[in-house]
């Protein structure tokens, strides 16, 4: 987490919400519990139903090929998010100025 950010390692970004949840608002991450609703194309699981898993994303910060993605985590919210910030901001996402962050296809 630490590299992604380009910060000193030490703090417990995963497992504090002191260190992680700071984060969460600055990029305006999106939390989803296990109960949500999403749709499967295809499939064994194909339809509506429930995911299963935390998940979190960002409109905000988008990887290096401008499209949004994804963290997930069975067990924790927190996790999920610091895992989206990981997948994205490491080294190749780049941080929207909020007038740019719109939805992109």
């Amino acid at each position: 987490m630490a590299k992604a950010l380009g910060v000193e390692p030490g703090a417990a970004y995963s497992s504090d919400w002191s260190h992680g949840g700071p984060l969460i608002e600055r990029f305006q991450i999106h939390l989803s519990g296990p109960e949500s609703s999403v749709h499967r194309n295809g499939g064994p699981k194909a339809g509506w139903g429930q995911r299963g898993t935390w998940a979190a994303t960002s409109w905000k910060l988008r990887g290096a090929d401008g499209r949004r993605g994804m963290g997930y985590h069975d067990t924790g919210p927190l996790v999920a998010a610091m895992r989206l910030i990981v997948a994205l901001n490491g080294g190749q996402a780049e941080f929207l100025p909020p007038e740019q962050a719109g939805p992109k296809p």
